[in-house]
This record gives structure tokens, C-alpha cells and sequence, in this order.
């Protein structure tokens, strides 16, 4: 029976903890949560993986045959591996982060897919850093 799914297309909503890159090598560090798995499957299709193999590795098959949903959180130092005709990607769940490594020699190919889903955010204004207050104290401190 030919599984008919629909991936849900979501923009990516990851809060990057880092990033870096050496023109081979793209590496991104997401905060763990549950929401990872549908920004994940979305990155990888955007890759040009099949989301329903990654989708895979977030289930296992009990003995009776039932399928269990496996919690983002419960993932702890593990490493994934998937491979296609333009990427190579390794994802390591630690405890508090994710990282993403993505290895391609056509550069500019991921900088384009991952441009094309992703929604960027506009700087804060020095005007408007300094009317924020956190807790009692100026972002930016006052002039001389």
C-alpha cells in the first residue's frame, strides 16, 4: 500500500545557538525540543531527502508490533547519519543542544535551499535597545 502522507511545510523556527562553516562543513546548533522533528523533517526535505525515511528515526517497533514515538528530549548522545546526492548530514543530540553538520561541496546550493524556507528577523534599532529595561537596567548603557 502506497503511503500518501503529506509532509506539513512550516518554516524553519530553530533558535540557533550557533553556527559556522568552512565552505565544506555547515555547522548549526538548535535548542533541544519537541519541536525539532517537524523543523527537521522540513530541512531535510528542503535538502531533497525522503522525509518519510528521516521520519523513521523518531519510532521504534515494540514486540507486538505497535510503533512508539520517540521524544526529542529522551535523545541523549546520539549521532544520526543521512547521505545523498549533494549532502552528507550528521545530526548529534546532546543533552541541552542539537548539531547539525552538513558537509557539500556545492556551497552556495544549501546557503539557496535553506535561504529559501527561512524567515529572518530585523535587528533591534540602538533607539530601540535603549528603552528595553531587563530587570530594572539599561541594555545599552548611557553616553558620557
Amino acid at each position: 500500500m502506497e503511503d500518501k502522507r503529506k509532509l506539513p511545510k512550516s518554516k524553519f523556527n530553530w533558535e540557533l545557538a550557533g553556527t559556522g562553516n568552512d565552505g565544506f562543513r555547515h555547522r548549526y546548533s538548535v535548542l533541544k525540543d519537541e519541536s525539532f522533528r517537524n523543523n527537521f523533517l522540513n530541512f531535510m526535505d528542503t535538502l531533497k531527502f525522503d522525509w518519510k525515511v528521516v521520519e523513521s528515526n523518531f519510532s521504534y517497533n515494540e514486540e507486538d508490533g505497535s510503533w512508539v514515538d520517540v521524544k526529542i528530549i529522551d535523545i541523549i548522545d546520539v549521532c544520526w547519519h543521512f547521505q545523498n546526492e549533494v549532502y552528507d548530514v550528521d545530526v548529534f543530540f546532546g543533552s541541552s543542544k542539537i548539531i547539525l553538520l552538513v558537509r557539500t561541496k556545492e556551497r552556495r546550493t544549501l546557503i539557496d535551499d535553506v535561504i529559501s524556507v527561512s524567515e529572518f528577523i530585523s535587528p533591534l534599532t540602538i533607539e530601540e535597545l535603549e528603552e528595553i529595561e531587563l530587570e530594572g537596567e539599561r541594555v545599552v548603557p548611557e553616553s558620557n
